[in-house]
Parts: structure tokens; sequence; C-alpha cells
């Protein structure tokens, strides 16, 4: 690109310097018009080669029917829908640099743009076989990369809804970075907000990712901290051990996550010990429609009626009417250990866009 913008420099440099004696100020002038214009034209051929800019999104809207034991109510609720803006720009042969915003759309109450999701900058540089990212803002843990993905497949806000009781879909305030190798994936990411919790270090999870094949295995430890009651004091201390495995065979798709935790709350010597398990299944059958089943059971380590633990199972059958528009309709059965169950059935419609399609 430099070699191209020299050489035009050249040209246009030329052009400002009389060839001739009966050259005129007017043609000269004219000279350096064309020869601007063709400096902006080669400019903006290159911008837009090296970058890519795309505007996307998803609208999920379900129709609810629940039941909590104690009264049946029917609502029109919302599996996450969002809107975003993603770009790229080819720095060099080996450089990328990217960024990603992605907004929540609440369709269940007045359709706003209420907080964000997705928000950072990053580069991606490519070293002989290795390939390193680093970003740099709000942005999906490595946790949920390596653990809760392969099981987030059921139309719902908190799904995979085991991983959705100890550990996090988005940190903010966090550093990011990922070394990919052939089939190896090692992801870090650290979460740091000076005005609350720690002082350096409020979360830090790593881990790593193997695939093989139809089969896929993850590992990743997740250590953080909550604020406390004051806005300077650490709080709640989290350690989370956890694997993930995966297997698909054309029709067929299995995900299990576990998660071991541990946690020490302020102030407290005693700590408790919890898990979590998610296992989901997908079977594909005839063109376009999908069979996904799931089990699910949250234990907190409390065995009194103070214990927020749950477990249950989730149903869903789906047809694609296109390739960006999904019609499901599933049913959700949640016990709590010291509550009453909670089941529910919905109805829902999926429509994804991106500007690049």
């Amino acid at each position: 690109m430099h070699r191209h913008l020299f050489l035009s420099f050249l040209i246009l440099l030329a052009s400002i310097l009389p060839t001739q004696a009966e050259d005129s100020f007017n043609e000269r002038l004219t000279k350096i018009e064309e020869s601007l214009e063709k400096l902006q034209a080669r400019t903006k051929s290159k911008a837009s080669e090296n970058t890519a800019m795309a505007v996307y999104g998803s609208f999920r809207p379900v129709l609810t029917l629940e039941d909590d034991g104690e009264d049946t109510a029917l609502d029109v609720r919302d599996a996450l829908s969002h809107i975003g803006l993603k770009g790229q720009t080819r720095i060099s042969e080996d450089l990328l640099g990217f960024f990603n915003g992605q907004w929540q759309v609440n369709i269940q109450d007045e359709g706003d743009i209420d907080g964000r999701q997705l928000a950072f900058v990053g580069l991606e540089k490519q070293w002989q076989q290795l390939t390193h990212e680093i970003s740099l803002g709000t942005l999906r843990p490595p946790q949920y990369h390596l653990i809760a993905a392969p099981n987030d497949v059921f139309h719902h806000a908190n799904s995979p809804f085991a991983y959705n009781a100890v550990s996090p879909f988005y940190i903010d305030n966090a550093l990011a970075y990922r070394m990919s190798y052939s089939r190896l994936n090692f992801y870090a990411a650290l979460s740091s907000d000076g005005r609350r919790g720690e002082d350096i270090t409020d979360l830090l999870n790593y881990g790593v990712g193997f695939q093989q094949g139809t089969f896929a295995i993850g590992l990743a430890l997740l250590e953080s901290t909550q604020p406390g009651a004051a806005t300077d004091d650490p709080g709640d201390e989290f350690q989370i051990q956890a694997i993930s495995i995966g297997w698909s065979q054309q029709e067929i798709m299995l995900a299990l996550a576990w998660q071991d935790f541990e946690v020490s709350p302020e102030g407290v010597a005693a700590e408790t010990d919890g898990a979590t398990l998610d296992l989901s299944v997908v079977y594909s059958f005839l063109p376009g429609y999908q069979l996904k089943a799931g089990y699910f059971e949250y234990e907190d380590g409390i065995s009194d009626a103070n214990s927020l633990g749950y477990q249950g199972v989730n149903l869903t059958l789906e047809q694609a009417l296109a390739a960006n528009i999904q019609l499901h309709i599933a049913l959700l059965h949640q016990e709590p250990y010291e509550a009453d169950s909670q089941t529910a059935i919905s109805l829902g419609m999926r429509y994804d866009f991106n500007s690049l399609d």
C-alpha cells in the first residue's frame, strides 16, 4: 500500500513541475486535479479491500405459559434478542484488527435497547502455525467458550440452566488472550475494576480446548472475588473447576458440562462446596427439524431450607423455515429443592440477519 501511495505522490509532484515552457498554469492545475483523483481512488480501493463491516442481529420473541405451583400466567417474553455491529481491518498479511459491539433488545417490554453484551477491540496475529488474539473491553469469558457454548442450544435467556447459577456469560473491564494451534485452543482472561472488589484482579479465568474429528473437550479454571459490603472491600471468593465434553455424528450431537466450585463467603471461615451439571442432546431428523433435550442440576452445597439448588429438564422441537428463520416449541420443567416446581411451555420465533449475507 505504501508503495502505491509513494508512486502516486511522485506522479503528483511531476505534474506540478512544468515539463515544457509552453505549459500554462491551467494545464498544470488540471494535471494536479487528475493526479489527486487517481490517488484518492487508489486509497479508497485499498481501504475497501482491507476493511469489512457488518450489522447483524437476532430477534427472538417467545409466548410463554408458566405455572409456578400457585398461579398460571401467559406472557410475551424474550430469548436474548440483540443487535450488533462488528468489523475488521487487514493491517498486514499477518495482522488483523477487529471490533465488536452488541446490545440486548428487550422485546418483552417496550423493545428498548437495554445494556451492552459485547463491546471490545482486538488484534489477531498470525505467526507460522500459531494464531494469537488479544481483546480489551466487555466480552465472552473463556468459561463460556469452553464450558457453556456446547450446551447453549436452547431458546432461553438462562441456557445452559445449571451453568447460569454460578458462571458468567459476559465479563466487563476485561483483557482476554487466545492462542490457537491446529486443534488446540488456549484461553485466558483477566477482569479488573479498581473501584470495587480486589485492587488488581476481580476475575481470572483460563483454560484449554481440544478438538479431534467429532470429539471435543474443554477444561477451565475460574477465580473471582465479588464486591463486598463496603465499596472498597472484597467480598465472597469463588473458585470453579470445570470440564466439558462434546461429540457429534451426522444427525446427533451430545454435550456435557460439569463444574465443581467452592465459595468462601465474606467474613465467614466456613467454605461451601457445590456443583453444576448440564447435559444436552440434539437430534436432527427430516429436512429442517431438530429435537433437543436437556437435563440440568445445580447443587449449592446447602442442605437446609436456605438452599437455592434445583434440577430440571428441557425439551424443544425446532423447525427451520429458512436458513435464518426458525419456529420452536419448548417445555421447561424446573424443581427447586426447597420451593415449588415450575413448568413453562413456550412458543417462539427467531429471525437472524447479517448485512453481509
